[in-house]
């Protein structure tokens, strides 16, 4: 596969390259929460996935669900201070699993191999702030995934997605531009407002990440009618937030790849792409 305009790809790390399913955040958010005697639901857990984890946080923290049974357990509103130890608790119960998350989702080594044989740099973005990531990152490589750049809210001021900061400063310390010919890959809104907003091509997964919520063991498992349920409800709701393009996993992104090489070969830019 020759792949002669595209500069450079961006991609999320949990759900698109590791940790099929996006376990590992999930998993915490309702621990953390339980913690403090409060239910969460898994589709609150997953709502604001993909944004930077103390945002992450305050959403959920703030949500009208669970400022109902903190009044009711607690007789106030949560505030600041409860943020704060939420957070601090989070950070703690992620760096304590996530090098049990840093199994390389299928097809990531095809995928790599043809940025490496095309000269295609591959940096990276993520909701995880620096502690996080300092344990994901050698997790990772010892698993083989190994992105030229690493970019997290913390080195942004910890202004994460849907804001395009982490795509520029990848692009800063890759020396790689214009934004109009980069993909960024993800498996959330978040990420498909990050590309967006940086005026990338978006490519959003629908099975291998935060919107299927299931392990590969766990899909593999499923019926046909139930996959399908699944896709199509992820498809609706990044086609409704407009990803330019849309599939199963990292797996099926090499036509994508060739898709968007040629659509920049013709001089055509990512916000004056019709997505049919």
């Amino acid at each position: 596969m020759e792949l002669k305009n595209i500069k450079a790809v961006i991609t999320d790390w949990a759900g698109t390259m590791v940790d099929f399913g996006s376990m590992a955040p999930t998993k915490v958010l309702i621990e953390l929460f339980a913690d403090s005697k409060i239910i969460i639901s898994i589709d609150l857990a997953r709502k604001f996935m993909g944004m930077e984890k103390k945002l992450h946080v305050r959403n959920i923290l703030f949500s009208q669900e669970v400022q109902n049974q903190w009044i009711e357990l607690y007789g106030r509103i949560p505030g600041e201070e409860d943020l704060e130890m939420l957070f601090g608790k989070m950070n703690s119960k992620l760096i304590e699993i996530l090098h049990n998350h840093a199994d390389v989702i299928p097809g990531v080594f095809d995928f790599t191999d043809i940025l490496k044989q095309n000269g295609i740099k591959l940096g990276s973005t993520t909701g995880y702030v620096k502690d996080m990531m300092d344990v994901l990152i050698p997790a990772a490589l010892d698993n083989g995934f190994n992105p030229d750049c690493v970019v997290c809210p913390t080195d942004v001021d910890n202004v994460g997605r849907p804001a395009p900061f982490m795509v520029y400063e990848n692009m800063k310390r890759l020396n790689i531009y214009p934004a109009n010919k980069m993909l960024k890959l993800g498996d959330t809104v978040a990420d498909i407002a990050e590309g967006l907003n940086a005026g990338m091509w978006v490519v959003a997964f629908t099975l291998s990440g935060n919107e299927c919520g299931l392990t590969k063991e766990e899909l593999e498992h499923c019926t046909d009618s139930q996959i399908r349920e699944i896709r199509d409800n992820a498809y609706a709701k990044f086609k409704n937030a407009g990803a330019h393009f849309i599939c199963d996993g990292i797996w099926d992104v090499n036509e994508i790849l060739i898709e968007v090489d040629n659509l920049i070969a013709k001089g055509i830019c990512p916000n004056h792409y019709t997505v049919e």
